[in-house]
C-alpha cells in the first residue's frame, strides 16, 4: 500500500487501546515464513465461511464488501500474503503457530525495518476466522462501521485504537478505491485473478473480488493502490534489521 507519511503500525495481538490482552495461547511453535497468495475471490470467499462458522449466519453484504477491501489492501490483493495471515496480525495464532517476518515499525519517530512474530495458520479459513474475530473483539467500532458500508469510520476506528499509522485519508481512499473499481455487479464471462504484484501492473489486469466478476473497463487500469501496495508482512526475516 502506498504509505504518505509513516510505515504502518501492526496489530498488536498483546494488547489495545484499553490494554486489553488475548488469553494465554499455546505454546509458540515457530514456523517459516511461506507466502500463501490468494485470488482476492478466494479472500472474499474464506471471509465469508468464517463469518458463518463463527455466526451461524451469513455476513452482511457490506461488511464483506469492506473487509475483503481491506484486507487486499493490506496483502497487495492477495499476492504478498504470508501463512494465510489475513490482516498482519502479530504473535501466536489460536493454532499456536508464529512466524519471524520482516518488517517495518514507527520506531521514535522513523521508520525503521525489523524482524517480529506475525500469527501463522495452516489454512485460508482458519486465518480468516481469526481476522473477523481480531477486528470484531478489538476494533468493534471498525466492525459496526464496516456493516454499515461506511470506509471512513472503519478507517477512522482502526486508526484510534492503532491498527496503522500511515496517513488515515490515504489508507481509506485506497480502500474505497478497491470498492470502486471492483465493484462493478454487471456479469463477465472470464475474469482474470491477480495473483503477483507483477501481474497486477499489468495493462488491463482484472480482480476477481467479488464472485459476479468486475468488468473489463472497471478494472483496465489497476489501481494505484496496487502498483505501490506492500503488504504488512515484508517477507521471511534476515537477521539484519
Amino acid at each position: 500500500m502506498r504509505i504518505p507519511s509513516a510505515a504502518p503500525q501492526r496489530p498488536d495481538a498483546s494488547r489495545d487501546a484499553g490494554g486489553a490482552s488475548d488469553p494465554p495461547a499455546r505454546p509458540a511453535k515457530a514456523v517459516p515464513p511461506q507466502r500463501t497468495a490468494l485470488a482476492p475471490s478466494e479472500i472474499r470467499a474464506a471471509l465469508a465461511r468464517a463469518h458463518q462458522q463463527l455466526h451461524g449466519k451469513a455476513i452482511d453484504p457490506e461488511r464483506l464488501g469492506v473487509l475483503t477491501a481491506q484486507v487486499c489492501h493490506e496483502t497487495g490483493f492477495g499476492a504478498s500474503m504470508y501463512n494465510f495471515n489475513f490482516g498482519g496480525i502479530k504473535g501466536t495464532s489460536p493454532e499456536g503457530l508464529t512466524a519471524r517476518c520482516r518488517t517495518k515499525e514507527v520506531l521514535g519517530g522513523e521508520v525503521k525495518s525489523i524482524v517480529d512474530g506475525f500469527r501463522a495458520y495452516s489454512s485460508a479459513d482458519r486465518g480468516a476466522a481469526d481476522y473477523l474475530s481480531f477486528v470484531e473483539r478489538r476494533y468493534d467500532r471498525a466492525w459496526q462501521a464496516a456493516g454499515d458500508g461506511d470506509v471512513n469510520g472503519f478507517v477512522h476506528a482502526l486508526k484510534a485504537k492503532g491498527y496503522f499509522t500511515a496517513d488515515e485519508s490515504g489508507y481509506a481512499a485506497a480502500v474505497r478505491n478497491v470498492l470502486a473499481r471492483a465493484g462493478d455487479p454487471r456479469p463477465q464471462a472470464a475474469t482474470t485473478a491477480v495473483t503477483s504484484a507483477a501481474e497486477a501492473s499489468a495493462p488491463g489486469a482484472t480482480i476477481a473480488l467479488f464472485p459476479e466478476g468486475p468488468t473489463s473497463v472497471a478494472l483496465c487500469r489497476v489501481m494505484d493502490a496496487i502498483a505501490h501496495a506492500s503488504a504488512r508482512i515484508a517477507g521471511p526475516a534476515t537477521e539484519e534489521t
